[in-house]
């Protein structure tokens, strides 16, 4: 019996340690384009990136990864669009959230 605990105890510490590993990034490059001016962000993590003032701009999404776009600071609402790997658009974005 308790070797039978002991098992299910370890299953259970493994399953936690599995859920908590961090996400993988996007592999790829993503490029915010406004005006004359281009951030490209390389390889970019599974987060929230927030612009200093809401614009529209170009979004070249040539990741691996979904970008959702927001027209709020902070990925807060619904997003606006969702742009696939390999698409482009042109919005009003605040912020941005990478989807792995």
């Amino acid at each position: 019996m308790k070797a039978r605990l002991a098992i299910v105890g370890a299953l259970a510490v493994g399953g936690l340690v599995v859920s908590a590993a961090p996400a993988q990034a996007a592999t790829g490059v993503l490029v915010i384009e406004e005006g004359t001016s281009s951030t490209v962000y390389r390889d970019p993590a599974p987060r929230c990136y927030t612009r200093a003032a809401a614009r529209d701009v170009q979004v070249r999404n040539n990741t691996d990864s979904r970008i959702r776009l927001y027209r709020t600071a902070g990925c807060s609402g619904a997003p606006t669009e969702t742009v696939q790997p390999g698409g482009f658009t042109i919005s009003l974005v605040g912020s941005f959230y990478v989807v792995t």
